[in-house]
């Protein structure tokens, strides 16, 4: 059979109602739940609009989708392919581990600098996935967590900026150094400080600015296991109830956090542990829910009773 277009020969037509014979069978149990998303991502993906991604349809990092391993992505394992992810994402809201990493270790940033490699292609800035793309690296640094500290001059950050300058993707690798938090981890005592911000003032026409300052006891905060807390502010002592923080409320920091139920000036504040500075001591930050400007940083009280 002559070549016309995309199909070449009567073997690779065989081939190709084989390939979908076989992917139909696994495909049907997801294909009647698959999002319209996906369906308007597989027209824009499918640019020959024969029915399977090849060549540089492939770029971007399609080819994960490729599970017999011969080069190309038919419609039906792009079908499985994304079911399987959703499914992941839900087992990872669900509490339960998401099956991101086999191993089960902290990303390198080896790993990072491959995934922008491998899914952005060769023009990272013209990749129409590149949001979806980006979301789901923070995802995963936020369940994975960061087996190095993240430095703004590094070479590692002028490499990751070729691909992009999320801000989203700045905070995950800013805020996720370690493990992430288990819940169990923040209970306790904790002695609270606030650090104000820098000030600018002028002094005979001259600009000046006076750092920021630290201020240290001016607060105990006790978390119990209970779901209970105290907070003692100077004379006052706050007796409140706290919850889970939820995976927004957590935004680009993963593991787990503790909302403050009505707490210092009725309002609700959320508890964090503070994976950023690198200081042998354990450190949390509590700052308000809503606009996040009001924060105090706590010091785990080690001191005996």
């Amino acid at each position: 059979m002559k070549s016309y277009g995309f199909i070449t020969t009567a073997t690779q037509i065989g081939r190709r109602v084989a390939q979908v014979l076989v992917w139909s069978v696994a495909c049907a149990s997801v294909a009647s739940a698959q999002p319209a998303d996906d369906e308007k991502l597989w027209k824009q993906l499918d640019l020959t609009e024969d029915g399977w991604l090849d060549g540089k349809e492939l770029d971007g990092g399609w080819k994960k989708y490729d599970a017999d391993g011969d080069s190309e992505v038919t419609k039906a394992e792009f079908v499985v392919g994304r079911a399987k992810e959703r499914e992941t994402v839900t087992t990872a809201a669900a509490g339960k581990p998401a099956q991101i990493a086999s191993d089960g270790n902290l990303m390198t940033q080896a790993e990072i600098l491959d995934f922008l490699s491998e899914r952005m292609g060769t023009e990272p800035f013209k990749n129409p996935q590149r949001v979806q793309i980006l979301q789901e690296l923070v995802e995963i640094i936020r369940q994975r967590g960061l087996g190095f500290r993240d430095e703004l001059r590094s070479d590692f950050r002028r490499q990751a900026l070729k691909f992009s300058s999320s801000p989203e993707l700045s905070a995950a690798l800013h805020e996720n150094y370690g493990a992430p938090t288990k819940q169990s981890w923040l209970m306790g005592t904790w002695t609270l400080g606030k650090t104000s911000a820098a000030v600018d003032f002028v002094v005979k026409d001259e600009l000046w600015r006076q750092n920021e300052v630290s201020v240290n006891n001016v607060g105990i905060l006790t978390l119990d296991p209970n779901g209970t807390y105290v907070w003692k502010i100077h004379k006052e002592t706050l007796n409140g109830a706290w919850r889970k923080a939820t995976d927004a409320e957590m935004r680009t920091q993963g593991g787990d956090g503790v909302v403050l139920l009505k707490g210092k000036a009725t309002w609700d504040w959320i508890v964090m542990q503070n994976r950023v500075i690198e200081l042998k001591d354990d450190r949390i930050y509590v700052k308000e829910l809503g606009t996040r400007k009001l924060k105090e940083f706590g010091l785990r009280n080690t001191a005996k009773k």
